[in-house]
């Protein structure tokens, strides 16, 4: 992939995140999974969307504090993430689809 697309995903991804953070009612920080993936043919570690407590989405599902919003509470083998935030936008497309749709369990 060359420099001109790289920047235009980092530019699109970016856009994507302050365009969902926006939306967001709760505190939340991005940490990166410790295993990366072959995106493009380089190495890349996905970057997760992660609350800072526990907060629900849509009817009922829970979203645990520090684990990843696209993980489920009862998963087995939880995602690998680091320990400490990044200033960097998230990447899991899926943990992005939830973030417009968290609420803290106060307001559930």
């Amino acid at each position: 992939m060359g420099p001109l697309r790289t920047a235009e995903r980092h530019r699109a991804e970016a856009a994507a995140w302050v365009a969902a953070v926006r939306t967001c009612l709760v505190k939340v920080a991005v940490r990166e999974n410790r295993y990366g993936r072959v995106r493009g043919g380089a190495r890349e570690r996905l970057r997760h969307v992660v609350p800072l407590g526990e907060v629900f989405s849509g009817r009922r599902r829970r979203h645990l504090a520090d684990r990843a919003l696209c993980e489920t509470p009862g998963r087995a083998k939880p995602l690998a993430l680091d320990e400490d935030p990044i200033d960097a936008p998230a990447t899991c497309q899926r943990c992005l689809a939830y973030v417009s749709q968290i609420r803290t369990a106060v307001a559930a």
